[in-house]
């Protein structure tokens, strides 16, 4: 039992030590998958700074353009004499919040540069049938402003027949030109925009008042939440353009310089060749480990796996032999008393004629006057003692047992181990 307990106790630790292989297998993926991951978050941080980068850049980029255009917004309006901040927010009022001020601010520059608005109310009749004809037509009313602008800037009643506004534009001419004492032909270019400008304020006052007081709708809600965001982004960008402006100059000199350039280009083109040389052999050199390691761990694992198995032979095989010793016991203790039964049975097979005595034929008999002797007489006839008297008989001989109890013997062995001692 001493021996099965230690073999137990070794086969645990084998059994301890393939399961800690695996452990450390399992560890080498997950740790495998952990830098996987912090790859993937460095990746992704790196991308995500560089698309900062690229975005800070690119509001900084809008809010200059926004800001050229309020400049020159600010400088024509002065030119008209209409405040600038009044106008806007007039504009604004008129078209619900549906334009950003940016757009606002060119719509208004192009209406300014093509004379087509010059006063508070031009704008504001123009920006009302603007937000009316973009509803009919599915325009926004950025887009309706600048091409009611560009038709009558340009004297074009195609682009205004787009917005639904139908203008005859020689009776146009005329009725203006009556006004002026002139004819058609003496009309100047600007005085026939004007006359457009004129037929134009007209149609769409008529089918403002038509439509009466407008209900805001889901899409000018979005347009409005979309000119909110365009306000917004610009006055990031502006404030981001405020930070960057100072170093600019510095930062233009500084890549136009051409010793700077030639040392970027080489600095790259280093980089460059030592990513095509070390790139593939870092993979190679990586790729090259992993398999390594992984056989490694896959060898740890069917040696713990063959170091368990054996032990469990072993333990069969201890487990076999005390069987096989406690059925011998028993076998040896069976024949103890089989000894023994024919010990006692001894006195009752055998005739003692030590005090004398008959005796038959063919029947054994224990005499003898220098030892006990065993006497099988061929034909009955008497034992005359020795002296006449009796003799007490020693049995010192060893008890034999006969073939046939021999040939049981092995044969219960025999069965024994045939049954018993398998592994």
């Amino acid at each position: 039992m001493a021996t099965t307990e230690n073999l137990k106790v070794v086969i645990t630790a084998d059994n301890k030590t393939s399961k800690g292989f695996k452990s450390a297998g399992r560890s080498l993926d997950k740790l495998k998958t952990s830098a996987k991951n912090v790859a993937k978050v460095v990746g992704g941080l790196t991308v995500a700074m560089g698309a900062l980068g690229v975005a800070m850049f690119s509001l900084a980029k809008d809010a200059s353009k926004a800001l050229s255009i309020e400049e020159s917004f600010r400088r024509m309006t002065n030119d008209i004499g209409v405040s600038a901040d009044e106008l806007v927010a007039k504009l604004q009022e008129v078209s619900v919040g549906t334009v950003n001020t940016a757009d606002l601010m060119q719509s208004a520059n192009k209406a300014m540069a093509l004379n087509v608005a010059k006063d508070m109310d031009s704008f504001t009749q123009l920006m009302e049938i603007a937000r009316l004809k973009g509803r009919e037509m599915g325009l926004t009313t950025t887009q309706a402003f600048n091409d009611i602008v560009t038709g009558i800037g340009r004297g074009s009643v195609m682009i205004l027949d787009n917005l639904g506004i139908i203008i005859k534009q020689e009776e146009a001419q005329t009725i203006y030109a009556e006004s002026l004492g002139k004819t058609v032909d003496q009309l100047t270019t600007a005085e026939a925009s004007q006359a457009l400008l004129n037929a134009v304020m007209l149609e769409g006052a008529e089918a403002v008042a038509k439509a009466g007081e407008l209900q805001e709708t889901a899409k000018e809600k979005i347009e409005r939440l979309t000119a909110t965001f365009d306000n917004m982004k610009d006055s990031i960008g502006a404030t981001i353009l405020e930070a960057i402006e100072p170093f600019i100059a510095d930062i233009q000199a500084f890549a136009q310089d051409k010793a700077f350039q030639a040392k970027l280009t080489e600095m790259i083109k280093m980089i460059m060749e030592f990513a095509v040389v070390a790139i593939p052999l870092a993979i190679t050199v990586a790729t090259a480990l992993f398999k390594l390691f992984q056989k490694l761990f896959t060898w740890a694992e069917n040696f713990g796996d063959a170091i368990g198995g054996v032990a469990g032979q072993i333990i069969t095989l201890v487990g076999a032999i005390e069987r096989l010793i406690m059925k011998l016991k028993a076998l040896a203790r069976e024949q103890a008393s089989n000894i023994g039964t024919a010990f006692r049975m001894l006195p009752q097979n055998l005739g003692f004629r030590a005090s004398g005595g008959p005796v038959s034929s063919g029947s054994p008999y224990v005499v003898g006057e220098q030892g006990p002797e065993l006497f099988v007489p061929t034909s009955s006839g008497r034992i005359v003692p020795n002296g006449g008297g009796g003799a007490s008989i020693v049995i010192n001989n060893p008890v034999l047992l006969d073939d046939s109890m021999v040939d049981r013997l092995s044969e219960q062995i025999a069965r024994v181990l045939r049954s018993d001692f398998r592994v």
